[in-house]
Parts: structure tokens; sequence; C-alpha cells
């Protein structure tokens, strides 16, 4: 079976960094405990970014397509990083690898949120992937962008400066750029798998299965585990970068990107094995 479908749906410039800014405040809110809140003024790279400013580069996929940059100073970017590690905030510790992963991460994880929050307002799947953490070449000679000032009671004031790349702008700015279009949506058969249908497994489909999220593992002495008290800290084999396991049982089936939505944690699927992969990997 299959249906036609038509999306007219349209986002004004203006929305795109508001949508940023919102990401940016439910996800710092969602770890810090505390509610943030965001301002948006108009800003150009260049003028107010200091080019040694720490750089999160994105790229942004169709129907939009283009790069874009989120900016802000070392000092904000350490505050940022020693939030999402628990640490204290301590403006004068150095910034060394161990931060700029967990800033990484962080960004990462706003990305996930405004790529959902993107794709619910363009009514269709747009992803938002950090591509790099250097500055762009096209970064000096971008006119279009926006300064997200981000307050918290419990929270120095932070700037994050919004840039977009010449296609991104084009693309919010352009009358055909988010033009109607039409797509082909094709639903499988029940009970098929890589195109193979297995009527032996169609009984399963409806059966619920628990899933689990992996952020990595360790192998630890008993004594370790009656010595754990509150504040104890477990290091795990994975690195802040690596992505997440899903897995059912023990199996792992996906990959991904931590994401916060509404409140909650989610995982943005990133790599997942093939359907008849999959099932065989449950069999055993």
């Amino acid at each position: 079976m299959s249906a036609t479908t038509a999306s007219a749906v349209r986002m004004k410039p203006e929305q795109y960094p508001q949508i940023w800014m919102d990401s940016v405040c439910e996800v710092l809110g969602q770890i810090s405990g505390n509610p943030f809140k965001g301002q948006i003024s108009s800003s150009a790279a260049g003028s107010t970014v200091d080019p040694t400013a720490l750089c999160m580069r994105f790229l942004v996929g169709d129907p939009l397509g283009g790069e874009q940059t989120l900016l802000l100073a070392a000092a904000d970017g350490l505050s940022l990083s020693q939030l999402l590690m628990g640490e204290p905030l301590d403006p004068s510790a150095a910034f060394d690898p161990d931060h700029h992963d967990a800033l990484a991460e962080l960004f990462r994880q706003i990305a996930g949120s405004a790529s959902l929050a993107l794709g619910a307002k363009l009514e269709t799947e747009v992803t938002v992937t950090l591509v790099g953490t250097e500055q762009p070449a096209w970064l000096a000679a971008s006119a279009a962008g926006a300064q997200l000032k981000l307050t918290s009671s419990q929270f120095p004031t932070l700037s994050v400066y919004v840039q977009l790349s010449s296609e991104l702008s084009h693309a919010l700015n352009s009358d055909d750029a988010l033009a109607p279009k039409a797509k082909q949506e094709e639903a499988p058969a029940r009970g098929q798998h890589g195109g193979q249908h297995d009527p032996n497994l169609d009984f399963l489909q409806d059966i619920e299965l628990g899933v689990t999220l992996r952020f990595g593992k360790r192998h630890v002495l008993l004594r370790d585990i009656i010595e754990i008290v509150p504040g104890s800290v477990v290091e795990l084999d994975q690195q802040v970068q690596e992505p997440v396991e899903l897995l059912v049982g023990k199996k792992v089936v996906a990959r991904g990107e931590v994401v916060v939505v509404g409140g909650n944690y989610g995982l943005r699927i990133t790599e997942v094995i093939s359907p008849v992969d999959r099932i065989e990997s449950l069999r055993n």
C-alpha cells in the first residue's frame, strides 16, 4: 500500500534561531535541574564574535541544507563542560581535553533536540550533525546570525552565537527552498524483513521487548562494589564522543546519540544493523 503526501509547511527565518534557543534552554535546564531563559538579538560574524571563540560546527540536512556554527567564549565553554561533568564551577580551571569532549557531547544533545524540533515544524525529518569544532572558512563572510543570551538563577549568564552559511541562510529565506513537494511513502507489508516475507515470524510482531541504552561498561571487583557510596564515580570504558548502544536483551541492535525530548532522555538512531541480522541476533 502506498500513499502520496504533500507538505507546504514553511519556516520563517526568525523561527530558526528560536528553535535553537529553546533547545539549548531545554537541555541545560534538564542537566542542571534549573530552568534557563533566553533572549535573541541579531549579530554578524566577524564583528561580534572573537576569532578565538570556541566553535561547534553542524551540518543541517534536507530540506534545509547547509552548515551553521554555535560559537561561545572559552569561559562560557568551560562553565558548560563543568556543568555536564558535574564539577563545581571554577573559572580558573584549565580547559583540558576532557572538558572539550564534554562540551562536544553537550552540543550533540542540543543538536538532537533541535533536529526533532525542526522536524516537527517542517513535518519531515531534519538531521543535524556535529561535524567539527574548527571555525569554517565561510564564517568570516557570514552575515546571517543571532546572539542567544541565556540566563538562569544559579548559573552565570551565557552568550551563544548562531551563524549560518550562505546555503542555509538562502534556504530559510527563499520562496523555493521549502516549496511544497510530494513524496511516496511505501508502507512495508507486515512481517517483511529486507524484502523477504517470513510467515513464521508474523506472530512475534506484537510481543513487547524491553530495550536498554548502554553508555559503557566496566568489570569491577566485589570489594569495589561494597565500597560504593553517594558521590562515588565509576569510570566506564567508553569515550564521551562514542555512540550509545541500544540493546534488546543482550544484543546490540542500533547505535545513536543521546537527545533530550520533552524533559526525557531519548536516543537518535545513527546506525542500525540490518533487519535480518537483528532477527537472527534475537534468535541466538
